[in-house]
């Protein structure tokens, strides 16, 4: 058995520091992206994969769950929810950060994402990512350093460009150098925490209120026209009740595949190939574990300086195209939507996703004409803290004509 101490870095612990890691990481700009996180997971639209993302971020819509409902739409067939693409590719890169022992915690920041067109069931598509930028700046949660790499997703066929996202992550140092905390190498970051809010308790009042709110309102196949719409219209909330390690478990499969993540004696091979990636379980005292268990293991949060479990940042984006989806109706179409994900959704809060429309217009692209409404999006916990903020374009229908797909580029 391979033990902790065999596994040799490529540097001196003495390398291992903040200034390297930005200097590693803006060597890779223009390159194309090779990090965990941006894996690919598979590269068609199949039909149960477009379904278990789409219950994965709580969303029935029969428009991405149901062949035979949705061969009757303009679509004449399933359609996903947009978001779903980080299943084909997760647009985010680490840059450096698990090369080595680095003394940073990474976490996704902020995600930019542009549709072109629909993603039908069994479109198969291609990936171009690279890294933009790398950049510093300090925040509240210590000297952070971003990764901004941009994804297109481009339909194998048409070689058209179906979307694209600016992936941002975030990488906040717990010190200087590892050797400032060389226990980090092994346990990971639970001594210098990104927060210390403990998991929330419910009283039988609040649950009963949440649970009063748990419905949804879809306009589905009645089409909201962009004539109806007035800047201050308020979006009806939807309410995503206790995160689970069932809710967790049933996103991370969804979205990353075996082949990504996978098991047992592979998955020791694999990770050993990375040492930097991997973390002590402080439980166990197990040492081949990797952070990202800490989406799915109460006793892992920690190695990423969260108190326990925690909801991937793309969970959040993904609310967010439910709350849009349900608005808009069949016949609209999200154009845009842009989310800063950076503050922590942790085990068992409960979130209202809110938006409200800021801005209409009319926009011309390519000679098409379309009906646009900017819709401001939050999610908020149950103590009110806001986890995640953002703003969306939405294409509606006029009433005398549709939404014209795909967009011309």
């Amino acid at each position: 058995m391979i033990i902790m101490s065999e596994i040799k870095f490529k540097h001196p612990l003495e390398y291992y520091t903040v200034d390297n890691f930005i200097k590693d990481s803006c060597e890779m700009i223009g390159e194309p992206v090779k990090g965990i996180l941006a894996t690919s997971a598979h590269d068609i639209a199949r039909y149960n994969f477009i379904v278990a993302y789409a219950h994965a971020i709580g969303d029935s819509n029969p428009l991405y769950t149901d062949v035979g409902y949705a061969l009757e739409t303009k679509y004449y067939g399933l359609i996903s929810v947009p978001t779903y693409l980080v299943a084909i590719k997760y647009p985010m890169s680490e840059g450096a950060l698990f090369e080595g022992p680095y003394p940073l915690v990474g976490l996704e920041a902020e995600y930019d994402w542009e549709w072109n067109d629909v993603i039908k069931m069994n479109d198969s598509f291609t990936t171009e990512h690279v890294i933009k930028d790398v950049y510093e700046k300090s925040s509240e949660k210590g000297r952070t350093v971003y990764i901004a790499s941009k994804c297109k997703y481009l339909n194998k066929l048409s070689k058209e460009v179906v979307a694209s996202c600016v992936g941002t992550y975030a990488a906040i140092a717990r010190a200087e150098s590892i050797t400032e905390i060389p226990e980090a190498i092994k346990e990971g970051f639970s001594q210098q925490p990104i927060t210390d809010r403990e998991v929330y308790r419910y009283s039988e009042e609040e649950i009963k209120k949440i649970l009063a709110e748990v419905k949804e309102e879809r306009r589905g196949i009645n089409r909201h026209y962009w004539e109806d719409v007035n800047v201050g219209d308020e979006l009806t909330p939807i309410v995503k009740e206790a995160l689970t390690t069932d809710s967790l478990l049933d996103y991370t499969m969804a979205v990353f595949s075996a082949e990504a993540f996978p098991s047992f004696e592979i998955n020791l091979h694999k990770w050993l190939q990375k040492p930097g990636f991997l973390r002590t379980n402080p439980k166990l005292g197990w040492p081949y574990d990797i952070p990202y268990t800490g989406f799915e293991d109460p006793f892992m949060g920690g190695a990423s300086g969260m108190p326990h479990m925690f909801a991937p940042g793309s969970l959040k984006v993904g609310f967010c195209a439910h709350l849009l989806s349900d608005w808009m109706g069949d016949d609209g179409f999200i154009r845009k939507l842009k989310v800063d994900v950076s503050e922590p959704y942790i085990y068992h809060d409960v979130l209202w996703i809110k938006g409200k429309v800021v801005e209409k217009y009319k926009e011309k692209v390519g000679g098409e004409l379309y009906g646009a409404v900017n819709v401001k999006i939050s999610a908020v916990n149950q103590l009110g803290g806001t986890v995640a903020r953002g703003i969306a374009t939405v294409y509606l229908p006029f009433e005398n004509c549709g939404v014209t797909l795909p967009i011309p580029q």
